[in-house]
């Protein structure tokens, strides 16, 4: 068994704080020959600042087993075969820039691996890497014509359109499998790199990254978020949801209507389509891009105090994630929905009930439709659009949302955004159907009401704040 210590701290509708023991069973599944939802053969390794400065410039992607000093014997023993440092363009946090994750061939030996890897001077902790994947419910394909609004006039985004509808530049970073921003419905609302000349091969913002004009792949780090193939359409799919081009005769409409995508992909060109393996990675590229909004509709069982640290990062650097509940119908913890500083969504059928398949829990802070959500997914020559249920469907209807709210008022802080979606949430507990999660709000604080929320914007002043004070004595000591 893995026991995982896990402290939750969160927003309104998180009022308490408490402690939870998960137990993680060692069940053989398939696709994983040792813990379920945790990567074999893939460990993070904490040091200390001053036990790595030998490494200091390295490859980040490719560090030298030789160069790990008396712990290369012990890298040996267990079949180190890659040294890479995942955070290092977190090179302002205190934590992440000193990470290294080790992908290793003994991979049933992980925990006397993690045991004599914490017994090493200058090492903090050692831990596995969890197993994330995307939240979807695929459904049988349904073109254009099929119920492309319901769930928009569920949360009442007309008339929440009517509060703004013009550009924005507010961005919307989606994390996922991969994106196919050259969709049709897509391009005009992708996001554009002014920092960078494209195809120079020189990181011309300064930001860690060559040539990121529209997005990046986290996972084959490269500046191609496309998907490799038509399977891998749940990035793309959710994409659509929180921004399709609105109101441009093409296609479907989003709740974010011309708020601007960030594609970012964190699966490799050859994985598992539904997997999500570098989807921290791809939070680290959205901080340095700035987005305001990071939507992540994808999860797993497993935990780890690094990926919690990737997440502290975000929140301290101006983010707001917002991440999926999961889809196994039950209160189990989900992450990264349950870390601390992320805003979760569960999702609810058109009749605002629970979907079948959705997760619920204290740590839950909304819900959202997820239902047979009519979406964008990758195509060849034809703009091609399908239906897809899960809370990854509902978790960037409530991202876009906040990011039409922010293009309204985009001066909002983040506890301003989260305290509006929450307050004029409708109350979806007084259903028969929803009394079972009353106690703990476990479908959070209800359905999003976007019309609502947008009037809740629109109190806050669409100009910025005014430093309207002075100091006395005007001068201080030197360099403080």
């Amino acid at each position: 068994f893995h026991y995982i210590y896990k402290v939750i701290l969160s927003f309104k509708m998180k009022r308490f704080l408490f402690f939870t023991l998960v137990v993680v069973n060692s069940t053989l599944v398939l696709g994983q020959n040792v813990y379920r939802d945790y990567q074999d053969g893939k460990v993070y390794v904490k040091f200390t600042p001053t036990s790595i400065k030998s490494i200091a410039f390295e490859d980040p992607f490719n560090i030298p087993l030789g160069k790990m000093g008396e712990l290369s014997k012990t890298l040996s023993k267990y079949g180190v075969t890659k040294i890479s440092k995942p955070f290092h363009q977190a090179n302002d946090d205190k934590v992440l820039p000193y990470v290294l994750r080790l992908d290793f061939s003994q991979v049933k030996s992980v925990n006397s691996f993690i045991s004599e890897l914490i017994e090493v001077p200058g090492v903090e902790y050692a831990e596995k890497v969890p197993l994330m994947k995307t939240d979807a419910v695929p459904n049988d394909p349904q073109f254009a014509t099929a119920g492309g609004s319901v769930h928009l006039n569920q949360i009442n985004a007309q008339n929440a359109w009517n509060v703004f509808n013009g550009n924005s530049n507010i961005t919307v970073a989606i994390v996922d499998n991969a994106v196919m921003w050259t969709h049709v419905d897509l391009v005009a609302n992708t996001y554009t790199n002014a920092g960078e000349i494209p195809g120079n091969n020189i990181d011309d913002d300064g930001n860690g990254y060559k040539d990121d004009v529209n997005g990046w792949d986290a996972a084959d780090n490269d500046n191609n978020p496309v998907p490799t193939n038509s399977l891998m359409l749940h990035g793309t799919h959710c994409a659509g949801i929180a921004g399709a081009r609105t109101d441009n005769t093409v296609g479907v409409a989003s709740i974010g209507w011309n708020i601007k995508i960030i594609p970012i992909k964190a699966e490799t060109n050859n994985g598992a389509t539904n997997n999500v393996s570098a989807g921290y990675e791809g939070i680290i590229y959205a901080v340095k891009a700035k987005a305001r909004i990071i939507s992540c509709s994808w999860g797993g069982l497993g935990s780890s105090a690094t990926e919690q640290s990737v997440i502290t990062y975000a929140w301290q650097r101006g983010s707001i994630i917002f991440a999926s509940a999961g889809n196994s119908n039950n209160n189990i913890l989900n992450y990264p929905g349950a870390y601390n500083n992320v805003f979760c969504v569960a999702a609810v059928n058109p009749s605002n009930v629970k979907s079948s398949y959705s997760n619920y829990g204290t740590w839950v802070d909304i819900s959202a439709p997820g239902d047979n959500i009519l979406s964008t997914i990758p195509y060849t020559s034809t703009a091609t659009y399908q239906q897809l249920s899960g809370t990854s469907m509902a978790t960037p209807l409530v991202a876009g949302l906040a990011g039409l709210m922010l293009s309204k008022s985009p001066f909002m802080t983040r506890n301003d955004v989260l305290n509006c979606l929450s307050s004029t949430a409708v109350n979806i507990y007084s259903l028969g159907a929803n009394a079972a999660f009353v106690a703990g709000n476990q479908l959070g604080a209800g359905r999003i009401d976007a019309f609502a929320a947008m009037n809740c914007a629109s109190t806050f002043s669409a100009l910025p704040p005014v430093a309207n004070f002075y100091a006395f004595p005007k001068n201080t000591c030197p360099n403080t």
